[in-house]
């Protein structure tokens, strides 16, 4: 209540206003997530996401878009921003149950700097390394690196 007496919504004013921005036809049930994919936010490499998500037949694909993809979870140095990237990770697989997470980086990343392409793909072992430490062990992760042509899984 305000302190005249009046109810008031959040906005401090009166009722909200709804206007249909875009009609779309809304969501089934709810799902299980056939992997979780922690790409980067390039949007030069979402059509790579989407050719590996059909090439490999996932459903119901879960993202985390990150600038950097796995590089965010391979630095250690910015901690608060690696620990809300990791319990965005554990959301999603408490929430859709999927059973793999792919790491990817890909050539000519702008969080590299120009870095070739060996010293990106570097970052992949040390991110699943960070991962596989906070994460129950029945979730598997695969690395993938994105070059020009090609989506490379890396052992």
């Amino acid at each position: 209540m305000s302190k005249s007496g009046e109810e008031s919504n959040i906005l401090g004013e009166g009722e909200m206003k709804e206007q249909v921005v875009c009609p779309w036809q809304g969501p089934g049930d709810h799902y299980k997530a056939g992997v979780l994919l922690v790409w980067c936010s390039d949007r030069r490499f979402i059509p790579a996401m989407k050719a590996f998500i059909r090439h490999r037949g996932y459903k119901n694909a879960d993202t985390i878009l990150l600038p950097g993809g796995a590089k965010a979870l391979a630095s250690l140095k910015k901690k608060q921003r690696l620990k809300a990237d990791i319990k965005r990770i554990k959301t999603l697989l408490d929430l859709h149950g999927a059973p793999k997470i792919v790491l990817m980086t890909h050539t000519d990343c702008g969080a590299y700097k120009g870095a070739s392409d060996e010293v990106i793909k570097a970052d992949l072992p040390k991110a699943k390394r960070i991962l596989r430490k906070r994460l129950p062990n029945k979730v598997e992760i695969e690395m993938v690196f994105v070059s020009k042509e090609n989506v490379l899984s890396l052992e």
